[in-house]
């Protein structure tokens, strides 16, 4: 039992962190941030690497 809570948990900071990324994307093309300055700092933010980051502004812009 305890692992599927462990499963849950880790779910939901995904979750989480996809929608964070999402909303930062959204809030940043408003400003007129361009991509690759997003892209710098989700990365930073999200100790994610810049690959990965860029599919999701890709998918969110």
């Amino acid at each position: 039992m305890c692992k599927a809570l462990e499963e849950l948990r880790m779910e939901g900071v995904l979750q989480g962190r996809t929608e964070g990324i999402r909303a930062t994307v959204k809030t940043c093309k408003r400003f007129q941030i361009n991509k690759e300055a997003i892209i710098e700092t989700i990365g930073k933010e999200f100790s994610m690497p810049e690959k990965e980051v860029a599919e999701y502004v890709e998918k969110y812009w």
